[in-house]
Order: structure tokens, then sequence, then C-alpha cells
């Protein structure tokens, strides 16, 4: 394939396959370098310097690799969402399943839909909001489980500078040692690139721990409560492709909120690495927003909110557990069928929601209703695999959960198979 052939067979493709190349090229953190605007330390890849035709020829190639590895297949099984597959599956009629986590302990479900959620996930939310029956004291039993893996992960973060001088030294080494054995590739990171984003993460904690907020300090506002979302990964780049920036999400917010609110933001625990402190500064410039103090946990901010906003983050669920109403910038989160949850993509919709919120249309039954709903799906339409977080990273292989994992499949999609 060369450049003057490239864009005939890219058309034919978005015709055939309704698929959108620049969209693809946006859910690459190479090709799509220029649209994280609000990571400014991000390193660079060779990719993202590449012309848009040689860009375009190496994603149309990408396709019609899929087109290959697809064609006459009946069933598509992956393990994190690919955008390309997934658009030659669904015109095919191919059946994807994508293993994902329910945000309920250590919980998973197979996705049908290519997102974060599943078709019998979502039926059970909706089954549950017309039939769900409580009391008062029905809450008393419905507490929000962390996910075991993202707790895990999480735990590891570090911000010391003992810490960030030793992440350097191996950052180094493993770049000399490429070097050295040729074995760098001129289209990947540039060279020792990532060698300053470990002194970065640590400058950041420390520069909002000193001028971040707590809620003591705020308790004469009411609280919309938006915690940063981990860039550039698959929770804004995949699982949320209409809308994937954080900053125009805090500028919607913040224009719509009545005189007596303010907007707090908290920084995601691996990327301090990669924002720019500038990127804090400006927020800070925006009269009714605050940075919370890197050592104030998520859940002490979800209490002292009224208001939670996210795009796909799994805070949206925390607040729903906390009986708090949601905003959510992310289309296909599971959650949007929620009576307290409100799914927002433009200017109106956020003002119509907030509105909504503070003049307390949303009141005590329908966040208990929203809650009991979501937690009664979440255990339906999953299954437990205690064991996943601790195999994340092994090649050890597993055959209880193997076993675990193709049983509930088969369980419940076995019809695809015969």
């Amino acid at each position: 394939m060369d450049e003057n052939s490239v864009m005939d067979i890219a058309l034919k493709i978005e015709k055939e396959y309704n698929i959108n190349i620049s969209s693809i090229m946006a859910s690459k953190r190479d090709f799509g370098r220029g649209y994280l605007v609000n990571i400014g330390k991000f390193p660079v890849l060779g990719r993202s310097r590449w012309s848009y035709k040689k860009k375009m020829i190496f994603v149309v190639s990408e396709i019609l690799k899929w087109i290959n590895i697809l064609d006459n297949q009946d069933i598509y099984i992956q393990k994190w969402i690919d955008r390309i597959p997934l658009f030659i599956a669904n015109t095919n009629n191919i059946s994807t399943f994508s293993l994902v986590p329910v945000k309920y302990g250590d919980r998973f479900m197979w996705s049908d839909d290519g997102y974060n959620s599943s078709s019998s996930f979502i039926k059970a939310i909706k089954d549950n909001i017309t039939n769900s029956e409580f009391t008062d004291n029905s809450e008393l039993s419905y507490d929000f489980i962390p996910e075991g893996t993202t707790k895990l992960l999480n735990s590891k973060a570090k911000y010391t500078y003992r810490y960030a001088f030793k992440h350097a030294y191996y950052l180094a080494l493993n770049e000399v040692k490429k070097i050295l054995l040729r074995t760098k590739d001129s289209s990947g990171y540039d060279y020792f690139s990532w060698v300053p984003t470990a002194f970065n993460s640590v400058y950041n904690y420390k520069f909002l721990r000193k001028i971040g907020a707590t809620p003591s300090m705020l308790e004469n506002y009411k609280i919309v409560y938006f915690p940063l979302h981990l860039e550039p990964e698959q929770s804004l780049l995949n699982l949320s492709p209409e809308f994937g920036n954080i900053a125009e999400a805090i500028h919607l917010i913040s224009k719509n909120l009545p005189c007596n609110y303010v907007l707090v933001l908290k920084e995601q625990p691996f990327c301090y690495a990669v924002r720019s402190n500038s990127f804090y500064k400006q927020m800070l410039q925006i009269g009714n927003v605050y940075i919370a103090n890197s050592e104030i946990d998520s859940q002490e901010w979800i209490n002292a909110s009224d208001i939670v906003a996210t795009i796909t983050g799994t805070v949206g669920v925390e607040a729903v557990y906390s009986n708090k109403p949601v905003i959510s910038f992310g289309m296909h989160q599971a959650i949007n069928e929620l009576p307290s949850v409100f799914q927002v993509s433009n200017f109106s919709e956020v003002e119509r929601s907030i509105k909504n919120i503070t003049s307390g249309y949303i009141g005590h039954e329908v966040l208990l209703l929203s809650k009991i709903s979501l937690r009664n799906a979440q255990l339906n339409a999953s299954f437990n695999l205690e064991e996943y977080k601790d195999q994340i990273k092994s090649s050890l292989l597993s055959i209880n959960s193997a076993k675990i994992i193709v049983d509930r499949l088969m369980s419940e999609y076995g019809n695809k198979f015969e």
C-alpha cells in the first residue's frame, strides 16, 4: 500500500464497516497524541510525528489485518477492548466478548457490547428499578467494595524522591540496554523520555499536598466532586470515544454551578507523573474550582460532596453507593440507566442536570432505589474471580480461574456456541 492508493482503500473501508479512520487514530496514544492536551508531560512517541498519510497507511493496514483474521468467524473474544476488531465484528454479525470488572470487589462479567457493561447487566439494572422493594433500613447492608485489582495497583504508588531516583535509574538503565543491543524502536517513545516522569510524579504530589483543599476548608460551600482520570488509558480513549477531554468537562460544570457550589478536582494516583504542573495552576485560576489535597482519600470527598461527576470512572459507582447524584459524561456507562444518574454531553445538558439536582429533584428514595438496583444487578450479572488480581502479570496458567471464566461464558451465552 502506498500514499496514492491508501485514501481510496480507506474510504471504501469507512463505508463498508462504518469505521471512522480519524476516530480510530484518536483512540491510540501515538496517533492521537495531539488530543492528549491534559497530560503535557506524557512522553512523545516517534509515530506521533508521522505524516497523516503514513498514519493512515498504518491504521488501514491494521484494519485489513483484522478483516482477514475475522473472516468467516462466529465469535471473537478479546482481553482488552479494541475498537478496530469490534467495528468489523459488529458489521459481520460476529459475537464479541470481553472480560471486564463489574466494579464491585473481585467480581467480573462478560461484556458483549464492547464497553465496561453488558446487555444482561443493563437489563438487570432496568428490571431492578421497576421491581425493587425496600424499606428505610434497606441501605444498611449495601456498602461499596473497592475493586481488588485497582486497590492493589493504587497501593503501589509511591511519592518520595528516594523512590523516584531508584525508578529513574531502572528506566535509564533499560534505555541504555536498548541502545547497546540496538533494539530501540525509532517509532516508539523518545530516548529517556520516561525518566523525568519519575521526578514529576513526586513534585506534583508534594505541590498538591501543600496547596490542595480539604473538606474542612470548604465546609461553607456545597461540593461537586470530580476525580481526574488516568490518561492516556482505555478508560477514556476506548470506553468514551465521544467525550474524553477532562478540561472540557471541568469547564462545563464550573460555568453552570450556583454561586454557593464549588468544583473539587482530585488527581489520579498514577497521573501525577504525566500531568503538567501548569495544568493545575490553570484550573485553579477558575474562580469556583479547587484541587484536592493529595493525601485526602477519595471516599472522604464523596462523603463531603453533594454531587459527583465522572466520565467513565469507578467513582460513579461509589457515588451511587454513597447516595449521591451523579453527572456522567460517558455515554456507555451502565449506571446511566439509574434514576439518580444524569448522562450529559454538552453545555445545555450539564446546565439542565445541575438545575434538576440543586432544585431537589433527586430525593432520598430515588437515591436508595439507584443503590439497591445497581448492587443487585452487579451481583446477578457477575461472578467472583478473587485470584485475578494476583494473576494479571503472571504467565502461569490457572486452571481454576479459567474454568470459572469459561463456565460463566457458556452458562450466559452458550447459545452463541451451538
